[in-house]
Parts: structure tokens; C-alpha cells; sequence
């Protein structure tokens, strides 16, 4: 850390720390920042105020087609710049949001697609060896198909059936009932 007594503040800079995640990158920069404002205040007797930050906080990225653009070119937005302010090229990024989006995109995403596609791998070797074992039963998975075709015939069979007969029984209980009527006014 580096330490700047100007007139009226002074101002303690975080160097570089590394790491995957900005937040907490932030979070140990700032409570470093305090403990050594700590020591300041005891040491030399005197009240800090409450720490501000004294610029936008900027998280640098090393990457490869940064480093080549560098060379030839800067570049500066909202979102951040692109120059060799901090060595080779790299990027200076404001939002720790795109930072964690940035860092997950390209160096975390490639490692969990490579793991993925070990596991894919894996998943179709475990598949080609059932698909082996399901050759030999072959036979024995048609003839079972060719049975539940059949026991699907027998339950339509039974249903039209049962239809029919409901229908025979409604006629006869019809018959019944107008024979029942026609002895009532004998």
C-alpha cells in the first residue's frame, strides 16, 4: 500500500491485489485501507475522517488481445480503458459487475466447459455400453412389445364389447318397462 499526505487528507492506494472476484477484492482493499488508517491515527496522534474513496476504483485485466491492441492503441469509455498504463496491455475496468461478468466469460467459463465435456464424454461412453447390452436383448424387448400389443387388441376388444352390451341391456331394460306399463293399464 502506498500512503500520500496531501494538505487537508491523506490517501492510502492498494497497490494491486489479485484474484477472481472484484467485490471482495474490494472488500479486502478497503478493510487493509482502514487497519493501516488505524495505525496512522495511533501512531501519529491524529483523527482521520471517514475514509472516502478518491476515485473511481478501476480493476485491471490482463488479457491477451489487450496486451497485442496495447501496443498500437488506447482506449477509453464509461465502462473502462484499454491502454499499458499498468505494464503490458491490459484492461482498466470501472464496473466490478462486468469485471465478474468479464472474468467468468473468459477464463471460469472455458474450465467448466472443458470439465462438462469430460462429463459428456463419460455420459456417452456409459450410454454405447447399454446400447451393447440392449443389442442382446433384442429379441426378448420385441417379443415384449409384440404381447402388449396384443393384451392393447384384447382391452379394446373388451370395450367395445361392454359398450355393446350396455347397449343390449338399455334395450331390454326398455322392453321390460313398456311391457311393465302396457300389464299396469290392462
Amino acid at each position: 500500500m502506498t500512503v500520500r499526505r496531501n494538505p487537508d487528507s491523506v490517501e492510502i492506494f492498494y497497490d494491486m491485489i489479485r484474484g477472481d472476484d472484484p467485490h471482495e477484492l474490494m472488500l479486502m482493499a478497503l478493510q487493509e485501507a482502514n487497519h493501516l488508517a488505524e495505525h496512522l491515527e495511533q501512531k501519529f496522534m491524529m483523527r482521520l475522517g471517514i475514509p472516502q474513496l478518491s476515485r473511481k476504483p478501476h480493476y485491471v485485466v490482463q488479457d491477451t488481445v489487450a496486451r497485442i491492441v496495447g501496443r498500437v492503441m488506447e482506449f477509453s469509455d464509461d465502462i473502462g480503458k484499454l491502454d499499458e498504463s499498468e505494464g503490458e496491455g491490459e484492461l482498466d475496468l470501472y464496473d466490478p459487475n462486468f469485471v465478474k461478468d468479464y472474468l467468468v466469460t473468459f477464463t471460469i467459463l472455458p474450465r467448466i466447459v472443458a470439465k462438462y465435456g469430460l462429463e459428456i464424454r463419460e455420459i456417452k461412453e456409459i450410454l454405447s455400453s447399454y446400447g451393447e447390452v440392449l443389442k442382446g436383448y433384442g429379441g426378448a424387448l420385441k417379443a415384449f412389445e409384440n404381447t402388449i400389443w396384443q393384451h392393447l387388441e384384447l382391452i379394446k376388444r373388451y370395450q367395445e364389447e361392454s359398450v355393446r352390451n350396455r347397449g343390449l341391456n338399455e334395450r331390454r331394460a326398455d322392453q321390460y318397462f313398456e311391457a311393465t306399463e302396457t300389464l299396469g293399464k290392462l
